[in-house]
């Protein structure tokens, strides 16, 4: 019987820790999509948007989702309270929302 091969969303796939973890899945056979904000991304629709994200979900049909998007600079957090939680609360419930659905 052959063995299905997993399609994997990476979401901050062209960050530090998405590049070569995306290449090593591919690498392992999986089928990797790659979220992100920049053209070595095979996709980049706004995770922030709930609809969009959803939407996109649906097309795509993901069978594991890695998140790695995050707002990691602590300043600016502090400083810009609504981005934080837009980057690292809203993105995660938006995914968690469709996994859910």
């Amino acid at each position: 019987m052959a063995q299905s091969v997993p399609k994997i969303l990476i979401t901050g796939a062209t960050g530090l820790l998405g590049v070569p973890l995306a290449k090593h899945l591919a690498s392992q056979g999986a089928s990797v999509i790659r979220h992100g904000r920049n053209v070595r991304a095979d996709a980049n629709w706004d995770l922030e948007n709930t609809a969009e994200t959803s939407r996109q979900l649906d097309g795509l049909k993901p069978d594991v989702i890695i998140n790695l998007v995050a707002v990691t600079d602590v300043e600016a957090c502090d400083k810009d309270p609504q981005k934080a939680y837009l980057g690292n609360g809203k993105t995660v419930e938006n995914l968690a929302a469709w996994i859910g659905a």
